[in-house]
Order: structure tokens, then C-alpha cells, then sequence
């Protein structure tokens, strides 16, 4: 059995920036290109007296946490 360190299981957290670029198809909510949130750590924010869909968060939030890393070379 191999030791795992404490310090082998740290990592770096980045801060995202996510953008609509594109809409190809109909929603349900008002959305416009150029809408964005932003996930640092791990709380979402919104600029001042915007939202953001949350059928199009919700498809977003099992990304983030990959995104917000380096990946591991064995994942």
C-alpha cells in the first residue's frame, strides 16, 4: 500500500469567468450574449442587476469544478 501525503493532495484553485458566447437554440429565459457569472472558490457571483438563467447554470455547475484545477495526469 502506497502512502498518499497531505501535500500530494493539494492543488491550486483557478477563478472563472463564464460568458454566453452563443445561443443556437430557444430557451425559456432572457438571455443575451455577453450575460456571465463567476465562480471563485466556490461561490457563484453575478455583476450588479444581472442574472442568469438557471437552466443554463445548472447545465454549467458539473464543469466548473474540473475547470477550476489542473487535472491529475492518471484522470
Amino acid at each position: 500500500m502506497s502512502k498518499n501525503s497531505d501535500e500530494n493532495q493539494q492543488f491550486d484553485l483557478y477563478n472563472l469567468e463564464i460568458i454566453v458566447k452563443e445561443i443556437n437554440s430557444n430557451y425559456t429565459c432572457s438571455m443575451n450574449i455577453g450575460d456571465k457569472f463567476f465562480f471563485r472558490g466556490g461561490k457563484i457571483s453575478f455583476t450588479k442587476n444581472q442574472g442568469f438563467c438557471l437552466y443554463a447554470l445548472q447545465s454549467t455547475l458539473p464543469l466548473l469544478p474540473a475547470k477550476q484545477r489542473k487535472n491529475n495526469p492518471n484522470e
